[in-house]
């Protein structure tokens, strides 16, 4: 025998496993990998994404560049600095979201998202409904500071519940003296089975 590690190995013939060691190896390791999986985090693409409140955009920078799988393209909304506007995200199944995440634009970091109410929806992506739409948690959820432009920063939320549709309203910039908010992507993130996206997602693909 030799000992690596202070673990002892036996030789047997010219195997150095048995079967019956072999087969219960694997066992441990589909077992392992099984429990690991279950409740980690995963990526949730949007297949499509609408307005929310009040919106003006350049017509080169309106809600659709942020799913178009691009950091060189972003959402950029003159209504969005106090509230009274935001976005809906869709998704082609049910998604347990406890994250949303986003790629900050190329310029005015000061123009970053810093608050955001999330709420669940069950009935589409319109203002039009006024109900079915749940809030997720009491307060206002903090976007991550982003360190460069081109970067990507969060906001975690509580949620016990599977939505279709995600409302996400802003409620405060990083600097209050600009005139719009912007981000270049969104998607989210959260526990169950991926759906199927518009796209794999930035730096995914």
């Amino acid at each position: 025998k030799r000992v690596i590690s202070k673990t002892t190995i036996h030789y047997s013939g010219d195997s150095m496993y048995s079967k019956k060691t072999v087969g219960s190896f694997m066992i441990v390791v589909v077992a392992v990998l099984f429990f690991t999986s279950i409740g980690h985090s995963a990526d949730q693409f949007p297949n499509d994404i609408n307005e929310a409140g009040k919106t003006n955009s350049p017509c080169n920078e309106r809600v659709d560049n942020a799913i178009d799988g691009s950091d060189h393209t972003k959402f950029l909304n003159f209504e969005g600095k106090n509230g009274a506007s935001g976005f809906y995200l869709s998704f082609s199944c049910k998604v347990n979201l406890d994250t949303i995440t986003f790629v900050t634009a190329n310029d005015h970091p000061g123009r970053d998202l810093y608050l955001l109410d999330v709420f669940g929806c069950h009935h589409g992506m319109s203002d039009k409904v006024k109900s079915g739409c749940r809030r997720l948690g009491n307060d206002s959820v903090t976007v991550e500071k982003a360190d460069k432009p081109y970067a990507e920063v969060s906001a975690h939320f509580t949620n016990d519940k599977s939505f279709s549709y995600y409302k996400v309203m802003i409620t405060a910039i990083r600097n209050r003296s600009e005139n719009s908010f912007q981000f270049a992507e969104v998607w989210g993130s959260g526990s169950g089975k991926s759906c199927p996206g518009s796209y794999l997602g930035h730096g995914k693909n």
